[in-house]
């Protein structure tokens, strides 16, 4: 991830893994198994970006990638660190990636790891990078959240919901920003007892998370000036069709200009 106004810490804190528990092993799995299926990862040089807790490192070692994990967060990667010892992790930015040139066969933004950027020009910086460290002829997958069914959803307003998850109550507001064009998350975790321990160590932990809403014609248009293409469009996990009403996500492979 790439910090924005200084949330991004705090959204992506020790407490983040449990938040999203229902992201697990089994939803990575298929990811990669997608992955795997259109590109064919054995022998590849993985970047895994925004890597998080590395739920996604294993499923690539046991199809043969060589894979990197890389993210901001310090708690995702020290609890990346703690399950997995064999592959290279690092702390990092998009905006200035620390590898060669034509470091990787496929850079990978799973899970919404992409879209933190306050403005467009960071969301062009973040592309450019990508592309850098790219060999040609390689892949950058983008698992993105669908930005037309996100605005349809929230076209009448903010949506909320409360929820009680192994100890903690979670409040949750979603609304549309700057007309559109972003989607705000603005959440609360009260834990029933207050542990200094625990994820929460004060009791309560309140940010509000920002993404921006990247129309796919402009996505393109980005990716086009970091001379890479569209190359594949599915709209989930298991590999259907994208449907730009309907899918739930954009699971989108880009290749790198040049041959393989």
């Amino acid at each position: 991830i790439m910090s924005v106004d200084g949330w991004a810490e705090v959204a992506f804190g020790a407490h983040y893994t449990k938040l999203y528990g229902h992201r697990d092993a089994g939803e990575a799995e298929r990811a990669v198994a997608l992955i795997d299926r259109d590109l064919n990862l054995r022998g590849a040089n993985v970047l895994d970006l925004g890597c998080g807790a590395g739920r996604h490192l294993d499923p690539l070692r046991r199809r043969g990638a060589a894979a990197v994990g890389m993210d901001q967060s310090t708690s995702l990667l020290a609890e990346a660190r703690s399950v997995d010892t064999r592959s290279p992790l690092l702390r990092g930015d998009w905006g200035a990636l620390p590898f060669r040139d034509a470091s990787f066969d496929a850079v990978l933004s799973l899970f919404t790891a992409f879209g933190y950027g306050a403005h467009p020009e960071a969301q062009r910086t973040m592309i450019a990078s990508v592309a850098r460290v790219l060999r040609p002829g390689g892949f950058w997958v983008l698992d993105y959240l669908n930005p037309r069914r996100v605005r349809s959803e929230l076209s009448s307003g903010p949506i909320s919901t409360r929820r009680r998850l192994d100890g903690w109550t979670v409040e949750e507001t979603k609304s549309l920003v700057g007309h559109g064009s972003r989607v705000e998350k603005s959440v609360t975790i009260r834990a029933d007892d207050v542990d200094p321990d625990s994820s929460v160590p004060d009791g309560v932990v309140r940010y509000r998370e920002s993404v921006a809403l990247i129309d796919q014609p402009e996505l393109v248009s980005l990716v086009g000036e970091a001379d890479m293409t569209l190359d594949l469009a599915r709209g989930d996990y298991d590999g259907a069709p994208f449907d730009p009403d309907t899918s739930p996500r954009w699971f989108l492979t880009f290749r790198k200009g040049g041959s393989s």
